[in-house]
């Protein structure tokens, strides 16, 4: 009797964004779940369909294989490969390569022996050689024979919040050159959105101009329309050559309950001139979200692959 192989769902740990706002977790289809097949299309966070699971010729395979696809978001939609100027993909199970087209997204092994493989995928370009994208998967553990483990590498890009707060921080300055003797920033706001964007499909917040209606970022003329997955709030203090004020952004990446912080502080220098440092991205994470703290939020378990955009 022909035998379907069983298809399993491994894990890893989160690690710090690179050269773009980053963050990979497995696709909840899969997640913990020890019949799990893999992810359909039409899914949003899903990707692309993986090839169907063919029958073992006769009897038990003496081992287990890998089934890898790789999905890249931007803002939560699709990209192609050509957005990374990458048309090929390379995948080295420990000593077994193998090439694929970029875009056929996944690639499944031939039965491998039982034990565990360092899973590193390449994106790149082959006419000249560069590699365009860099994921490692490290520790795949294969202990069953006839079982396909399936390793899904999400990686999705958001353009934030660099831009963001650079614009909040020339209008603060603005309004503060504008403002009444002895000048002052914009007054204080909380955190906005207010309600945490792991707690919405996906980890991410949908548009509601609403939430930035306060005063202060209708004065700054700010509002995020688009899908994002920060939270943004401003403090200030003092006033005249005293006055100081920082706009921060913060979100949680993988909603695994660590935050991060992207923050801009504004004073003002002896000739009365707003002056401000880069953004500053935290090296400690505060972890206070509904999720960490058991308050809802559907279960994700992370694959958070080491990823280094080399585009």
């Amino acid at each position: 009797m022909a035998i379907l192989p069983r298809v399993r769902a491994g894990s890893s740990i989160a690690r710090p964004p690179g050269l773009f706002v980053l963050a990979c977790a497995a696709l909840p289809a899969a997640c913990g779940q020890p019949d799990a097949s893999p992810p359909d299309a039409a899914a949003p966070d899903a990707g692309v369909d993986a090839p169907p699971l063919d029958a073992a010729a006769d009897g038990m395979p003496p081992g287990a294989r890998i089934l890898i696809t790789w999905t890249m978001l931007r803002e939560g939609e699709l990209l192609p490969c050509s957005e990374f100027h990458a048309s090929a993909a390379s995948h080295y199970m420990s000593v077994v390569r193998f090439e694929v087209p970029c875009d056929e997204h996944h690639v499944i092994t031939d039965w491998l022996p039982l034990d565990t493989y360092d899973v590193d995928v390449m994106l790149f370009e082959p006419s000249s050689g560069a590699t365009r994208l860099f994921f490692a998967r490290p520790g795949v553990v294969l202990d069953e024979p006839g079982a396909t483990v399936y390793v899904p590498l999400l990686f999705e890009v958001f353009d934030e919040p660099e831009d963001q707060l650079q614009a909040i921080f020339a209008t603060a300055r603005a309004y503060y050159l504008a403002s009444p003797l002895p000048h002052a920033f914009p007054p204080p706001v909380t955190r906005t959105p207010a309600s945490a964007c792991c707690l919405r499909p996906d980890g991410i917040c949908a548009p509601d101009l609403a939430a930035w209606a306060h005063p202060t970022w209708t004065a700054l003329g700010f509002a995020v329309a688009e899908r994002s997955r920060f939270h943004y709030e401003l403090e200030s203090s003092g006033t005249g050559a005293a006055a100081t004020f920082t706009v921060r952004a913060t979100a949680d990446y993988d909603c695994d309950g660590v935050y991060r912080s992207h923050w801009i502080t504004g004073t003002v220098d002896a000739t009365g001139a707003v002056v401000g440092d880069d953004v500053v991205m935290s090296a400690t994470a505060e972890r206070d979200s509904p999720r960490a703290a058991g308050r809802g939020r559907r279960r994700r378990c992370a694959y958070d692959p080491e990823i280094r955009d080399l585009s």
